[in-house]
């Protein structure tokens, strides 16, 4: 009995259980787009390809698309091993999209597979779409009959499809104006917006950047026209700068009594006027020449083309009748006086060097008709080579910097003899700056006199002439000068 082998029917066993062999072989899954990342083309097709065949419904049923807007429907297509899909809405270029197939899916011999794929890609480009960035006016906000509608852009745009993609209601007739990139746009009213009125405006998800890729959706906004009744005002001036790149700097802190001699006239107004009429009620009384610059729809610049005389005291006017954006005229001149911080040249005195000692000449003494007489007036030297200084003390400073404007004030100088007549001239034999603010002459080849034969000189320092202006635009506004008795013998 125990001698016996035990056998098992093993073939009855196949025979029963035969249909349910588990299929060990794997199940790989081949897609379209292939990799994360990859930029879909236009002729591709989103599809999966199956290693075995798969059971169709449990494949459809774990398939996902997902695009910015959320998931995509559309509809399946099977030819063999191959599952196509194809969404309803088409695909948006420069979008990302993400393909999904996450669960379990059975082949048609009953075999189970867990699947988890995750496959972001982009359509035609990954560039991404062209977003509207910035409106203005904002969202419900009140502006006045000619404010226009400004859009700006991520990317340059085609703008035609801009143009055809916006709208307004109530219907207007706009004017586009688009910047050198395509960029920004500004719509303006072909006349003025309705007063009173509540415009709204669409920019359809039709406008699209210049690689015909659309924005990514629609959108809206809104504004209020209503007209103000108040004219402008204007709120303060300023000294501005030219920076030399087109741009100003205009100095709040300060006012036109600070105006230096290469500045300019900044002028802020209460609401935005009109630039035409702006340039009609400007005026500057004494005159400078200049012209004007919109700086902002508040603000304006008069560029200042001529130097500015020192110590001058001027008086600004917009005139009666300067609008604003809306027409609002001013009913009367509205002024402002000021005097720019340009100082002027003053002759502090003047120094007389000689062989016996030093004279000095005060700003009272100038311009008196009676010659001076300078007691033991002596020539360093002995004729024909005598000689002797004259020292100028100037209120404000000549650097070394500033050679030509030095040059300018010495050629400003002159002695010249005024009796007896057919004296010669001195020669001014040397001319030295001990200072920014003292010039020192040397002039040779003057006469010896008597008190019979008296000789009389005339220093003059010619006023009035902007070339010999400082880094400051100081000068001498009036000739100074005095007359004095050559030496005695």
């Amino acid at each position: 009995m125990f001698g016996k082998k035990l056998v098992f029917p093993c073939f009855l066993f196949f025979a029963a259980f035969g249909c349910s062999f588990l299929d060990l072989r794997p199940l790989t899954i081949i897609t379209c787009p292939g990799e994360a990342g990859e930029i879909m083309g236009e002729e591709a097709i989103l599809s999966l390809t199956f290693s075995l065949p798969v059971e169709p419904r449990s494949a459809e049923r774990i398939f996902r698309l997902t695009g910015p807007s959320g998931l995509l429907e559309g509809d399946f297509f099977w030819e063999g091993l191959v599952m196509s899909f194809t969404p309803l809405s088409s695909l948006q270029p420069g979008f990302r999209y993400t393909l999904s197939f996450q669960g379990r899916v059975s082949t048609l011999n009953g075999t189970c597979y867990d699947k988890d794929l995750l496959i972001p890609f982009y359509y035609l480009t990954d560039a991404g779409p062209p977003l509207l960035i910035q409106v203005s006016p904002a969202e419900a906000t009140v502006v006045d009959v000619a404010q226009p509608v400004v859009l700006t852009f991520s990317r340059g745009m085609l703008t035609r499809s801009v143009e055809d993609s916006f709208s307004l209601q109530p219907g207007t007739k706009t004017d586009f104006q688009w910047n050198a990139d395509n960029t920004v746009v500004t719509i303006t009213p072909a006349d003025r917006w309705v007063n009173l009125q509540y415009y709204t405006w669409v920019l359809t998800s039709e406008a699209t950047n210049t690689e015909e890729i659309p924005i990514p959706g629609d959108y809206t906004g809104s504004f209020l026209v209503q007209v103000d009744t108040r004219p402008p005002a204007l709120i303060s001036s300023h000294p501005a700068h030219d920076k030399g790149d087109g741009s100003f700097a205009v100095l709040k802190l300060l006012t036109l009594n600070d105006l230096s001699r290469d500045d300019h006239i900044a002028l802020v107004f209460s609401e935005a006027v009109d630039f035409e009429s702006l340039t009609t009620c400007l005026k500057l009384e004494p005159s400078l020449e200049g012209y004007l610059l919109s700086l902002h729809p508040r603000e304006a610049l008069y560029y200042i083309l001529e130097d500015i005389p020192p110590e001058q005291d001027y008086t600004l006017i917009l005139r009666k009748g300067l609008e604003d954006s809306s027409g609002n005229p001013t009913t009367e001149n509205i002024e402002v006086s000021f005097t720019p911080d340009i100082p002027a040249l003053d002759i502090l005195g003047i120094s007389i060097d000689h062989a016996a000692g030093n004279y000095d000449i005060l700003p009272e003494s100038f311009n008196d008709p009676d010659p001076l007489v300078i007691n033991g007036f002596q020539y360093y030297g002995t004729s024909p080579d005598s000689f002797f200084h004259i020292s100028i003390h100037l209120s404000q400073g000549f650097s070394p910097g500033e050679p030509a404007a030095r040059l300018a004030f010495a050629d400003s100088v002159t002695l010249l003899p005024v009796f007896p007549p057919g004296t010669t001239a001195p020669d001014e034999y040397m001319t030295s700056w001990m200072s920014d603010t003292t010039v020192r002459f040397q002039f040779r080849d003057v006469i010896t006199c008597t008190p019979a034969q008296p000789v009389y000189y005339r220093l003059q320092i010619t006023g009035g002439d902007k070339e010999t202006a400082n880094h400051e635009g100081a000068y001498l506004l009036e000739t100074v000068e005095c007359s004095f008795q050559g030496a005695l013998e």
